[in-house]
């Protein structure tokens, strides 16, 4: 979910998932894990989506 912390190299990030955006991979910016969601993703399919994401990242 947006906004859930994330533990990455030992410090905390929250992560901003950005709904209906073009491909592009996960990125840290401005203390923010982002990851652009895929036009026409379900909204059921966003927690799957982002957690191979960061497992990929």
């Amino acid at each position: 979910m947006s906004g859930e912390s994330v533990l990455y190299l030992g410090r905390q990030f929250r992560l901003r998932l950005l709904p209906e955006q073009d491909p592009r991979p996960l990125a840290l910016r401005g203390g923010w894990l982002e990851l652009p969601l895929p036009r026409g993703l379900a909204p059921e399919h966003h927690g799957a989506y982002a957690r191979a994401a960061l497992v990929d990242w």
